[in-house]
């Protein structure tokens, strides 16, 4: 049987704090794309960061980079309509605009735009703080405000990414053609 949670997030900071009762893991140096049909969560992906170096700028430019952007993307353009989360142990203070994960969060927002996705939010989460992108003027949030949400759930204890994907054989993978099946699957009615 199917269990269905309702969470009211008041903003940012409140979806934030109830992503991980979302999504089911706790999974550092990520980007998570949540799928909405209205008001309502409809599924999830999660994917690796890329690796970017102190010189992001080239980085940028590199084929895997330009590759990740690309499947990603592919995955907002079969959901719709998304937030796009993205954890990072960086730290975003003083120059959030210039970290590496918050220019490749507004790429692939912008990326995601030119498509026609509509975007419901895009964040990136640091050591330090959060930023949303979608705000009129970047600037760096406390964590305080998703941990002192109603929807945060202190002492939750969820599972690693290789924990959870030992749960849940047939629900992770490392193709781009097997995620986006699976992101098929996710948004197929439930019977």
């Amino acid at each position: 049987f199917i269990v269905t949670i309702t969470l009211k997030a008041s903003g940012t900071a409140d979806f934030l704090a109830a992503l991980p009762r979302v999504t089911g893991i706790h999974a550092p140096e990520s980007a998570f794309m949540i799928a909405f049909d209205g008001k309502r969560t409809m599924g999830s992906a999660r994917i690796d960061l890329p690796e970017m170096n102190a010189g992001w700028e080239d980085d940028v430019k590199d084929l895997h980079v330009m590759q990740w952007l690309g499947t990603f993307a592919e995955l907002g353009e079969r959901f719709g309509r998304v937030a796009v989360v993205f954890y990072t142990d960086d730290v975003l203070t003083d120059t959030p605009d210039d970290n590496r994960y918050v220019q490749l969060a507004a790429m692939l927002a912008l990326r995601l735009r030119r498509i026609g996705v509509k975007i419901v939010d895009t964040c990136v989460v640091g050591a330090d703080g959060w930023v949303g992108l979608l705000a009129e003027k970047l600037e760096l949030r406390s964590l305080s405000e998703i941990t002192e949400s109603n929807l945060h759930e202190a002492g939750q204890q969820l599972p690693s990414i290789e924990e959870w994907r030992e749960s849940h054989p047939g629900h992770t993978t490392n193709t781009r053609e097997q995620m986006l099946a699976m992101v098929e699957e996710q948004l197929q009615p439930v019977s």
